[in-house]
C-alpha cells in the first residue's frame, strides 16, 4: 500500500478530513489513512521502511530538549519548562534505554559532550534547581552538593522534615520544662516521643538548630546514664 503521495501536513488537516484512499470515506487517524487502512499499512511495512509522514521532521534528542529550556542572556537562569519532580529539578526522558535523566544533568551533558563522571553529581552555582544553562552548573562531589544545599538552607530540617514527630515550639517547651523540673518519661508521653527522643533534645544531640535551655549532666555518671538511655 502506497503511502508516499503528496498529501497535506496532518497538523495543516481539518478534523472532518477522511482517508485518502480511493473508496473510502472514513475519517483519517494517520498517514492521510483511517486506522483500518493505516493499521494494513503498518503491519505490511518494515520498521525501517516507516519514514516520517509527509510535513513532519523527527527531531534529534538534543533539539527535543532545548525546545524545553527557556533560554535567556548568558548570564541569565534558563529554566526547564517541562516536568519536574518533588526538588524542582526538571525531568527529561531521552530514551528507552536511559530513561528519564534530570533535566540540569543532560544540559551540562550536551555542553561538555561527556555524561557525568562516575561518583559526581552535576551541581548549580545558581540556587535555582530547573535552571539548565550550562554556565551555571558544574561537576561535583556528592558532598559538595550537600554543602551547597545545607549553606543555601534547602535541606528539609526540624519540622520540615517528612519524618518529624515534633516541632520547633515543641522542643523548646520540651527543654524549659525539663529543666523546670519534670522527667523525659513524662514528657515523651505528653509528646507522644520515645523517651530517648526527648533525652536526646534536652541534651542538643538532635534539633541543634532550635534554641531552648541545654541540660548538661552535672557528673560523667549522669551523662553516661543518659547516654545509656539515649541508645536504648
Amino acid at each position: 500500500m502506497d503511502s508516499t503521495q503528496p498529501r497535506l501536513p496532518l497538523r495543516k488537516r481539518k478534523p472532518n478530513d477522511t482517508c485518502d484512499l480511493p473508496d473510502c470515506d472514513a475519517p483519517f487517524v494517520a498517514r492521510g489513512m483511517c486506522r483500518k487502512h493505516y493499521m494494513a499499512w503498518h503491519r505490511a511495512t518494515p520498521r525501517e521502511a516507516r519514514k516520517p509522514a509527509p510535513g513532519f521532521s523527527r527531531l534529534t534528542v538534543a533539539e527535543r530538549f532545548n525546545s524545553k529550556v527557556a533560554q535567556g542572556a548568558p548570564d541569565e537562569c534558563w529554566p526547564f519548562t517541562g516536568s519536574q519532580h518533588g526538588f524542582g529539578h526538571g525531568q527529561f526522558f531521552i530514551s528507552k534505554d536511559r530513561g528519564l535523566v534530570p533535566a540540569h544533568a543532560f544540559a551540562l551533558e550536551l555542553a561538555t559532550g561527556e555524561p557525568c563522571p562516575a561518583g559526581m553529581e552535576t551541581c548549580h552555582h545558581c540556587d535555582n534547581p530547573p535552571c539548565c544553562n550550562p554556565a551555571h552548573l558544574y561537576f561535583g562531589t556528592r558532598q559538595q552538593n550537600v554543602d551547597d544545599m545545607w549553606r543555601r538552607g534547602r535541606a528539609k530540617r526540624g519540622s520540615r522534615h517528612s519524618n518529624a514527630q515534633l516541632t520547633e515550639e515543641a522542643v523548646v517547651l520540651i527543654r524549659q520544662r525539663y529543666k523546670a523540673g519534670e522527667f523525659a518519661k513524662t514528657l515523651a508521653a505528653e509528646f507522644n516521643v520515645r523517651e530517648a527522643a526527648v533525652t536526646a533534645v534536652v541534651l542538643g544531640k538532635t534539633w541543634k538548630h532550635v534554641g531552648g535551655p541545654i541540660h548538661i549532666p552535672r557528673s560523667p555518671r549522669g551523662l553516661q546514664l543518659i547516654q545509656k538511655r539515649s541508645a536504648a
